[in-house]
């Protein structure tokens, strides 16, 4: 967990300390992935992507839920021998199976469908 996404829409990596990132991932990987207690740390979420011309099928696949697909158009340049794409999807919580997640005593809650964003660069093996 990187940090807390603001208005902005940019990451600020102080907003939470480390025990509330801790509780943060674990809250997510038991309710949200519904990963046993002590695989919570190796709890892995698998992101297949394939690219077809300019669309590209998104599938995500957690640890202990159904997978789910998106259709998105990623931003993809080429930055010298590089690649970059970057972009984002959205996904249900509900279609992968997650439980309701909300704060300590119904402080808040989390939109059914979270948005994902990425930005990746692929270099030529050396």
């Amino acid at each position: 967990m990187a940090g807390v996404l603001g208005r902005d829409g940019h990451v600020d990596e102080r907003a939470l300390g480390p025990g509330e990132r801790r509780d943060c991932l674990a809250k997510m990987a038991s309710d949200v992935f519904h990963a046993r207690p002590e695989a919570v740390a190796e709890a892995m979420v698998l992101v297949q992507l394939q690219l077809d011309g300019g669309a590209a099928r998104v599938r995500v696949v957690p640890p202990n839920g159904k997978a789910v697909e998106a259709v998105m158009k990623p931003d993809v340049r080429t930055e010298g021998d590089d690649v970059r794409a970057s972009g984002s999807f959205e996904v249900s919580l509900m279609a992968i199976g997650s439980d309701v997640v909300k704060g300590p005593m119904g402080a808040f809650r989390v939109k059914d469908r979270v948005k994902v964003l990425f930005d990746v660069v692929f270099t030529p093996a050396t």
